[in-house]
């Protein structure tokens, strides 16, 4: 049994500002060891990720992440909770592909998008490996372009998703690597949601 009386009491104990001291104390701390760290080149990784804490904690951002089956209603929970349809929603299992919505501001309006592309070593490296996996050698993914039909012979076919996009997606996102594309809702969709787009976008 909750003791009523008890916990109004602790909370009203709490001082108001508490959480924005703790807050500004908080980075504080985080712009001395940020400034320290950057006379430490072999920390480098580190002060990364420390300086991207101090940024989220100065913008007061956090992330809210959803997890879980293909159709189990990613998409749905999520457009429910931004109070409109941003997300494409299909009964088919959709893309892999890694989605971040922020809040609006003059730089970034509202509805629009910023798609960004693996780099030329990025896409060379996912199909180095899936090329291995069918005692194949590419050097290039131009080399890998002129042999997917080979590969798709070949493979498993868990495997011929992957190729197939490569094959059909290639010739319409090859001026994209390593860039980005900014878009509104409509291209944002139409590339979460197609294979032979999203292939060729980064999911980190």
């Amino acid at each position: 049994m909750v003791n009523e009386d008890k916990s109004v009491k602790i909370l009203d104990n709490i001082p108001s500002h508490s959480s924005n001291q703790h807050t500004k104390e908080t980075l504080q701390k985080l712009k001395e060891i940020d400034l320290e760290l950057s006379e430490l080149p072999a920390l480098h990784d580190t002060k990364k990720l420390i300086h991207a804490q101090l940024e989220r904690l100065e913008n007061q951002q956090f992330t809210v992440s959803l997890f879980g089956a293909f159709s189990a209603g990613k998409s749905s929970f999520a457009n429910a909770l931004l109070g409109k349809e941003v997300l494409p929603v299909s009964p088919n299992p959709m893309t892999a592909s890694i989605s971040r919505i922020h809040p609006a501001t003059d730089e970034a309006l509202d509805e629009t998008c910023v798609i960004t592309f693996k780099n030329q070593d990025q896409l060379l490296d996912d199909l180095t490996q899936a090329y291995q996996k069918v005692g194949m050698i590419i050097q290039s993914v131009d080399e890998a372009f002129s042999q997917v039909d080979v590969a798709l012979k070949t493979c498993e076919r868990e495997a011929k998703t992957f190729f197939t996009a490569f094959k059909n997606g290639y010739v319409n996102n090859r001026s994209h690597i390593g860039k980005e594309l900014e878009g509104n809702l409509e291209t944002y969709r139409q590339y979460v949601s197609n294979e032979e787009h999203v292939f060729f976008c980064r999911n980190d």
